[in-house]
């Protein structure tokens, strides 16, 4: 009887959860086409960005990204780290052991932003990072490392692997660790 009822459970848990979800549209090949429109980092803007809690089960804790824009090249992209697909194979059960496997991934900012308000409704703040060109330079250069194939994939961790503390990592890594010692004593 319990392995009976643990099978309806899990089967209205994963059928509610995949009819509620929009499938996430990714390639498993990041295209490195919008770094190609930054001429140069002197004039690349960086902004920390924050999108809040929704009433879809994977966004309800939020997601972060840094958002990069280029005045004289044209370019504006989100990056992000924390992206995954619904069609892998026993994704559920990956997803809630911590096994599913999550991906490094950018995408133009406009038609993300146009896209997310109309699918999932939620506030998303924007909060520009001050940063020196050595730290652009560097920031750039962390991007291109994560576009080899075998880095845009990454085992997830709720609370020691995810947006926001691969994203704290790679800010610390450019501002020479800074983040750490501004965060240390408060640990």
């Amino acid at each position: 009887m319990k392995g009976l009822i643990g099978r309806i459970i899990t089967l209205f848990l994963s059928s509610w959860f995949l009819l509620h979800m929009e499938t996430v549209a990714i390639t498993r090949s990041v295209d490195d086409s919008l770094l190609k429109g930054l001429y140069s980092v002197d004039d690349l803007e960086f902004h920390l960005v924050t999108m809040g809690q929704s009433d879809n089960l994977y966004t309800q804790g939020g997601h972060n990204a840094i958002r990069v824009i280029s005045s004289s090249g044209g370019s504006d992209f989100l990056v992000h780290w924390g992206m995954f697909y619904f069609t892998e194979p026993n994704f559920l059960y990956k997803m809630f052991k911590e096994q599913l496997t999550y991906y490094f991934f950018i995408e133009n900012s406009g038609k993300y932003f146009q896209k997310e308000n109309k699918k999932i409704p939620r506030d998303i703040f924007q909060t520009p990072l001050y940063l020196t060109v050595r730290q652009k330079e560097k920031f750039i250069e962390i991007l291109k490392r994560w576009f080899s194939p075998e880095n845009q994939g990454y085992s997830y961790h709720i609370w020691n692997r995810n947006c926001s503390t691969i994203l704290r990592d790679v800010l610390d890594e450019v501002t020479n660790g800074a983040v750490k010692r501004i965060y240390s004593d408060t640990v």
